[in-house]
């Protein structure tokens, strides 16, 4: 990313596993971060990549993921006790190199006002504290961007959480952040539409 030149550098390929496929590229024409963005503290960690045109809604390769549900209080949901789905090429190891190959790996949801979340979560109500407190399997470096997933009660895929940040990869007591979807849902639909789906690649 050394002569990164903003968006007309960015293309998203759908459709893969794998990092290296760089087959029918989707350019992107703009980033909407959210206004309240802290960088110092990750809070409101989200924003919307827009691409020039759709893409195919005919290829079996490309999924399409549900928002959470907007008659729901963001802070309460998804509810505790519950795991999700985390998807990504991130590392495998605190400062290895980035993953190949998609991995997937499931975080249980834990109580982000009790320790250990509570020494990291720093906005409450947009914020997820996911992770093994025994440590493991666990989002790490590169991850950050992609998605924190349920199967709902309709069997659809749903988006509740955007991995943001953590101190290290799998230890003990080291739980991951998540930018907690249903808060920004008035924010996503600003952006999309009023559409109930919004494409991921799975």
């Amino acid at each position: 990313m050394e002569d990164f030149d903003g968006v007309n550098d960015l293309n998203i390929i759908g459709g893969t596993h794998y990092s290296t496929d760089k087959r029918n590229p989707a350019p992107v024409i703009a980033i909407t971060v959210h206004p309240q963005y802290d960088a110092d503290t990750f809070a409101n960690d989200i924003a919307i990549v827009t691409l020039r045109s759709p893409l195919p809604d005919n290829d079996q390769r490309i999924g399409i993921i549900c928002l959470p549900p907007d008659d729901i209080q963001g802070k309460i949901y998804p509810p505790m006790k519950i795991s999700g789905v985390a998807i990504g090429w991130g590392s495998l190891s605190f400062g290895g190199n980035p993953s190949t190959t998609l991995k997937q790996v499931v975080l249980p949801i834990l109580d982000a006002s009790k320790w250990p979340c509570s020494t990291y979560i720093t906005y409450l109500p947009g914020q997820i504290c996911a992770g093994q407190l025994q440590g493991g399997a666990d989002t790490c470096q590169a991850d950050s961007g992609g998605p924190l997933m349920i199967e709902n009660a309709d069997s659809c895929w749903e988006i509740i959480g955007i991995t943001s940040f953590g101190k290290s990869c799998g230890k003990p007591n080291t739980p991951g952040i998540y930018t907690r979807v249903a808060t920004y849902n008035s924010f996503i639909r600003s952006i999309i539409g009023r559409s109930n789906y919004m494409l991921f690649y799975l």
